[in-house]
């Protein structure tokens, strides 16, 4: 019998041993990093953490993170499992974990939004209430994630014709009008302007109040010289002819950029405007002169010079040039193809 009684405690003890021995795990907190990088003040960022287990599964594994003070987690937005504590600046995430496998990892995600400049640290911290962890030294993994300024530009144009319609020859004034939403004030700005064709528009002039615009082929550049701003810019004029030979649309596009690596764009994806199309009509830029002497005798002749000119860009037929005679004067014999519209009036055609 004090044999038997032996054996089974032999056999017991070996069974708790291999029992604990499953048990430990080597539970640790591999990577934490973040995408964008650098971060823009007010952008919404995603930080991503990797934890893993070696020497055993574990299943009830949770992660505690601390978040930095420089960010803040929005409550409506945090991720399955988790609880979200204190307020911002001083938030914390509790979450419960899946099943570790040994030798397996897990990457676990929380978005925060940047609401001050500057850095601060932020920690992960993995635990187990039921395994052994073999290794302490690895549960926790502390990283320092740096805000810049962040500055969220756009810009929109308009081409300021009624139905965006223009008749050929005629002058078109684009207005483009930066903004800049912040969340922080900047100088450092610029607007790019892509014209139309040369062959369908003729640049003119660009200016705008604390602007310096530059022309080179179908493309204007307006570098931005006033004070750091929030909110809208002084709006660019950007003028040009309208050469195009037949009817049909002309299109102009614009897009405004930072020019200070030191303050970031939060949202990259709304900086080019709407591409504006202007649709061209049939016509042409005419042009009238008259020539007359500047002092005329009584019960004298004199010649009235009347000069029509199309300057383009398309052809026409069937101009009319009217000049109005004072009583003063009676017409004398008209040129050919003149004739006398009413009274006091000659019209050439």
């Amino acid at each position: 019998m004090a044999g038997r009684s032996v054996a089974r405690g032999l056999i017991a003890g070996l069974l708790t041993l291999v029992s604990l021995s499953a048990m430990a795990a080597d539970v640790q907190v591999s990577t934490y990093d973040w995408d964008p990088e650098p971060i823009p003040n007010g952008a919404t960022a995603t930080f991503s953490i990797v934890v893993a287990s070696s020497g055993g599964s574990v299943s009830d594994a949770k992660l505690a993170v601390d978040v930095s003070s420089k960010f803040e987690v929005d409550p409506g937005n945090i991720p399955a499992g988790c609880a979200l504590s204190g307020a911002a600046g001083a938030q914390t995430l509790n979450c419960d974990l899946p099943t570790l496998e040994s030798g397996g990892s897990y990457t676990f995600s929380y978005s925060a939004t940047a609401v001050a400049l500057g850095s601060a640290n932020t920690t992960a911290t993995i635990s187990s209430a039921t395994a052994a962890d073999i290794n302490t030294a690895n549960d926790s993994l502390t990283v320092t994630p740096a805000v810049q300024a962040g500055a969220d530009l756009t810009v929109t144009q308009a081409d300021n014709l009624p139905d965006d319609t223009i008749a050929a020859g005629g002058v078109i004034t684009y207005t483009l009008t930066a903004n800049n939403a912040g969340p922080d004030a900047t100088a450092a700005i610029k607007l790019t302007d892509n014209l139309p064709a040369a062959s369908d528009f003729e640049y003119q002039n660009a200016t705008g109040t604390n602007w310096s615009c530059a022309h080179s082929g179908t493309q204007v550049i307006c570098t931005y010289t006033g004070p750091a701003i929030t909110g809208a810019l002084p709006p660019v004029s950007i003028s040009g002819k309208v050469v195009r030979q037949t009817t049909g649309t002309i299109t102009n596009g614009a897009f405004v950029t930072l020019t200070d690596s030191l303050v970031v764009e939060p949202n990259p994806g709304n900086n080019a405007a709407a591409s504006l199309t202007t649709n061209i009509i049939a016509g042409s830029d005419m042009r009238v002169s008259k020539d007359m002497p500047a002092i005329i005798v009584r019960g004298t002749d004199a010649t009235v010079t009347l000069g029509i000119y199309n300057d383009g860009p398309q052809t026409i037929s069937g101009a009319t040039i009217t000049d109005t005679i004072v009583s003063n004067f009676t017409l004398g014999t008209m040129p050919a193809r003149w004739q006398m519209a009413t009274a006091g009036f000659s019209r050439f055609r």
